[in-house]
């Protein structure tokens, strides 16, 4: 009959991608392989489409300018056309990013012959590779921990974790100082060292100011005791002038006696 197309069974879709290890940031393309199909559709299991993507006017390719993180995960297509439909396999897209901000964990106080424990930590895919180095110095450990198990005196110092992922070419680098101190051991996170590095400068500031107002108080106080020790001591020797200047009055009136009575012997004599 006329005006009637016959169209067989679509074929089972196929996806195919522009790069088998997508980078964040970069480029992806997605392709829908297919024979028959009048109608294309795309789905990501569990979640939706970023707004990064785009169609093709045919719907056959999926493209995103730059792919993210949140991208991961598995991808369909669905062709069909009025007398069947088929879906493909799902396809997972891993996107490589990372290492983020490394960061170190661990025991920064430690005392001689107790153990260092550090550990290091990045977000990245795939999984990263690690290098850690003692004062500058590369140590042989190739895990994302550190450990000395009995710990000296020369293992004091800057512990630097570097990590690398090989796919994105991408690397992150954390430092911290590690304190070989007799006092108790203090458990402490890389996050919480500036913090408690604070606590102790303030601690430190407030004991000076508190030494220098208790110094200024004593010295106010051994003045003032001195000051009235001078006080008591000059007190005698006003007294001691008052008498002396009064002693010219004594002895006129001591002579004046004397007179009087060699007045009365003389009158006695003849």
């Amino acid at each position: 009959m006329k005006g009637i197309i016959k169209t067989g069974p679509v074929t089972k879709p196929m996806i195919t991608a522009s790069t088998t290890q997508p980078k964040e940031n970069y480029p992806l393309i997605l392709t829908c392989v297919i024979s028959r199909a009048m109608l294309i559709t795309w789905t990501k299991r569990g979640t939706r489409f970023s707004s990064e993507t785009k169609l093709s006017g045919d719907n056959k390719t999926l493209t995103f300018s730059k792919i993210k993180r949140e991208d991961s995960g598995e991808y369909q297509c669905e062709a069909q056309n009025p007398y069947h439909k088929e879906v493909s396999d799902p396809y997972s897209v891993n996107v490589a990013y990372g290492p983020d901000k490394a960061n170190i964990e661990g025991t920064l106080f430690v005392r001689p012959g107790s153990p260092i424990t550090l550990s290091c930590s990045a977000a990245s895919f795939p999984p990263t590779d690690y290098q850690w180095k003692v004062n500058d110095k590369v140590s042989e450990e190739k895990t994302n921990k550190y450990s000395i198990s009995n710990s000296v005196t020369e293992d004091q110092g800057i512990y630097t974790c570097v990590v690398r992922n090989l796919v994105t070419l991408r690397n992150a680098t954390a430092s911290v100082y590690v304190n070989m101190t007799a006092e108790s051991i203090i458990p402490i996170s890389n996050s919480s060292s500036l913090g408690l590095i604070l606590g102790l400068a303030f601690a430190i500031i407030l004991g000076v100011v508190l030494i220098i107002i208790g110094i200024i108080c004593c010295w106010k106080y051994v003045t003032k005791r001195m000051n009235e020790s001078s006080e008591n001591r000059q007190e005698p020797l006003h007294v001691y002038e008052n008498v002396k200047k009064g002693q010219p009055k004594e002895e006129s009136f001591y002579m004046g006696l004397q007179s009087t009575a060699e007045d009365i012997y003389t009158e006695l004599k003849p």
